[in-house]
């Protein structure tokens, strides 16, 4: 690295025509305003086709802070960061002492090819965790199911959420169930099984998968937090006659780690909804289940064939792994501005 610059106006010159292009964002006042703040050029690869379109690391020497690591992004254009790319953005500062934040790229290691996701857009999907498909004497258990090998998810789970959590992304869970009344179960749904313990019939945990009775809700584990949305769905997939869709647009999600239960039936359904829909999904392997252990596999392998037609395949390890550093990362910009004075 090379040895540091001292900030002022004949530097800030050198260092915009070695490094700026006019469009760059990232300083609502010109950093040439500020007497002390050094600079230290260095290199990193990236995918730009053009000198312009290049993504310039400097290092930021802040008295107070400490060392921190910046990326200069151009302003017309949004700047898509490709996996040999560098793993951190500062997004435009609104003003001095003030910032949006700092936006990740991660990169998950995932089957077919690992998958580089931005988490400020990404959402975690907790799809039917209910004690009516994970608890003796619920729906699950009354089609005969061994509802025991669905607890293996459980664990997993719980991690990712627990990260998921720390650092800050999007958590939606939702609940396949139907109204008291039955009028948004479609016949045949309901007539599958024994009579006695159909959809709505009484069970152990109140009426099976009826909204709003115990076995309809999610399991004490990985049980909502307050401002955590739940989908009240009353069919397989998460997106059919849900707001599910106009949630994450608002959000302005793009990216989805999915994980829930049963792999092949409601986490499938509900996948190839977001990939007809545009979103990105990530499937975690050990953070679903189903009754059936082939099922489980097969559909897995579904997803992720042919170059990963309904989205990609990973797990909690990995996951983990990205969001535990995006959280390290981002700690350190919580303020970048902390410590830094305008020159006089």
């Amino acid at each position: 690295m090379s040895e540091g610059l001292q900030f002022n106006e004949e530097t800030a010159r050198k260092v915009e025509a070695l490094y700026l292009t006019p469009d760059v964002v990232d300083f609502a006042t010109p950093v040439s305003e500020f007497e002390n703040v050094r600079l230290s050029p260095c290199s990193t690869r990236s995918t730009a086709r053009t000198p312009s379109q290049r993504v310039h690391w400097i290092l930021l020497e802040l008295p107070c802070r400490g060392a921190l690591a910046c990326s200069l992004l151009p302003r017309a254009t949004k700047q898509k960061v490709g996996r040999t790319g560098p793993d951190l953005a500062t997004q435009r500062k609104t003003a001095i002492g003030q910032s949006e934040g700092a936006v990740a790229i991660r990169t998950i290691e995932a089957e077919p090819a690992a998958i580089a996701v931005e988490t400020g857009r990404t959402a975690l999907l907790i799809i039917d965790m209910q004690r009516d498909f994970l608890e003796p004497g619920g729906f699950g258990a009354a089609l005969g199911n061994d509802v025991s090998r669905l607890k293996a998810a459980v664990g997993p789970c719980a991690n990712v959420l627990a990260a998921a959590r720390r650092a800050g992304i999007l958590v939606i869970h939702t609940r396949e169930g139907h109204r008291p009344d039955l009028t948004d179960a479609p016949a045949m749904k309901v007539e599958r099984g024994d009579p006695a313990l159909r959809i709505g019939a009484p069970g152990p945990m109140g009426r099976i998968l009826v909204r709003g009775e115990p076995g309809h809700d999610i399991i004490p584990e990985l049980y909502p937090t307050a401002g955590e949305p739940v989908i009240d769905k009353p069919g397989k997939g998460a997106f059919y006659q849900t707001d599910l869709e106009l949630m994450l647009k608002n959000r302005d999600i793009d990216h989805l780690l999915v994980c829930g239960v049963t792999t092949e039936v409601c986490v499938n359904t509900t996948v190839r909804e977001a990939n007809d829909r545009g979103f990105r999904c990530i499937v975690l392997s050990d953070c679903c289940a189903s009754y059936f252990p082939e099922f489980h596999d097969m559909g897995l392998k579904m997803i992720k064939a042919q170059g990963g037609i309904f989205g990609s395949v990973s797990a909690s390890a990995p996951v983990i792994a990205a969001l535990s550093m995006e959280q390290s990362v981002t700690k350190a910009f919580a303020k970048p501005w902390q410590g830094i004075k305008r020159a006089t």
